[in-house]
Formats: C-alpha cells, structure tokens, sequence
C-alpha cells in the first residue's frame, strides 16, 4: 500500500473543513482554532531546542575555576559589568 502525500493546503482545507461539518462551527470559528493550534504547536516543539541550546552555551562559557556552576551563574548576572559592543 503506498502512501498518498497531500499538500500541506489541501490538508488545511480537510481540518477546516471537518471543524465545520463535524464540530459544527462557523468557517471563521474553524479558522482561528487552527490557527492557534497550528502556531501552538509549532512553538511547543520549539521549546526543547531552546532549552538544550541555553544549556549548551552555559557549559560552553563556563569559565574553569574551583566555583561550582551554581556561584557562577550568581556572580556572572549579579555583576554590572557592560558590554564593549
């Protein structure tokens, strides 16, 4: 059985549609629903990777001393040092 690929268009049509004639709701209804749960989703699946990448960077410029990380984030955003840029 082969797998039939639809157009990310007609598969937006098909959940607008299935909202109106099985939800009951008003094209305008369906519309903003999946929208929001489109752009939802697409924000939820971006979380990991932002925390993953914040995790990274901190271990990356963690200066080598005999503080645990712990003192050094503290000290690092308890400080007022300025950026030279």
């Amino acid at each position: 059985m082969r797998w039939r690929h639809y157009h990310p268009a007609d598969q937006c049509r098909r959940r607008l549609i299935v909202g109106v004639l099985q939800h009951d709701l008003s094209i305008e209804v369906a519309a903003k629903n999946y929208t929001l749960l489109t752009i939802g989703d697409g924000l939820v699946a971006q979380i990991p990777a932002l925390v993953i990448s914040t995790a990274a960077g901190i271990v990356v410029s963690r200066v080598s001393s005999d503080e645990n990380i712990g003192q050094q984030l503290v000290g690092s955003y308890s400080s007022n040092r300025r950026s030279s840029c």
